[in-house]
């Protein structure tokens, strides 16, 4: 999980350079494979758990980046489940009741990376 963090920081802060995206890929595809085998609507289960709330800032943060700065990192097509999960976790209510309004942080991303 943690893997994934400095990789898709990176592919951002590279303005979507092709390596650091490859790089950043890479990392989620293990996330990928991870919900693949499990099969299920969570990390632990059909219940969030403590690895689910530990990814927020996949399911939440690396959606808002990407519509800031118009690069996709975490495409539907090359991570189904993934994405799948994102929307199973963001639509939780108590997920939705914690997180900051979505136009917010897509305006903190523009301004952090100069697209404001």
């Amino acid at each position: 999980m943690f893997q994934c963090f400095p990789a898709v920081v990176t592919a951002f802060s590279s303005n979507g350079e092709e390596q650091a995206v490859a790089e950043a890929h890479e990392a989620l595809q293990f996330l990928e494979n991870k919900l693949e085998v499990k099969g299920s609507k969570f990390f632990g289960g059909d219940n969030i758990n403590l690895v689910d709330i530990s990814a927020t800032f996949i399911a939440f943060w690396v959606g808002a980046a990407e519509e800031a700065l118009g690069i996709e990192v975490m495409s539907k097509h090359k991570f189904p489940k993934l994405t799948e999960w994102s929307d199973n976790y963001i639509n939780c209510q108590a997920v939705k009741d914690s997180l900051p309004p979505r136009e917010n942080v897509v305006a903190y991303f523009k301004k952090l990376f100069g697209k404001a």
